[in-house]
């Protein structure tokens, strides 16, 4: 006897139950697929919120702090321009330090944060292909 002819309580046959399983297992598998691409596409987005964005303002913001600072302590007005001839080398140089340095490791820290946020809630795929890990570096 063909199994698939056999009569199922409801008066089906198996071959015919079988059939709604099977699309209800491949709609289920493109759900699935749709649902981890619209993460990855989220994930992207939120990258270039607090990433890109948070970046961004955490620079501005270091700015103006350090401008401030600036002011307080030398009670001088911060080197815009440095081929002014009113602002000495030393001054120029120690402005171009203290902001380079200052906005560098906000910088830093934000994007760090970011993308460690970014990867613990939307995976690997959502960072930028230059910050994903270096395959052949783990592996050896």
């Amino acid at each position: 006897m063909d199994p698939s002819s056999l009569i199922t309580a409801s008066g089906r046959t198996l071959a015919a139950t079988a059939r709604p399983l099977a699309a209800d297992a491949r709609l289920r598998r493109k759900t699935q697929r749709t649902r981890h691409q619209q993460e990855e596409n989220m994930g992207k987005i939120a990258w270039q919120i607090i990433g890109v964005g948070g970046t961004a303002l955490a620079a501005m913001a270091t700015r103006k702090a350090l401008a401030a600072v600036w002011e307080k302590s030398t009670h001088r007005a911060v080197p815009m321009n440095p081929n002014d001839d009113e602002i000495g080398l030393s001054e120029a140089l120690a402005w171009t330090i203290v902001s380079g340095v200052g906005v560098a490791v906000v910088q830093l820290t934000i994007q760090r944060y970011a993308a460690k946020t970014i990867r613990n809630r939307f995976g690997e795929e959502s960072l930028p292909k230059a910050m994903r890990p270096n395959k052949a570096r783990l592996e050896n």
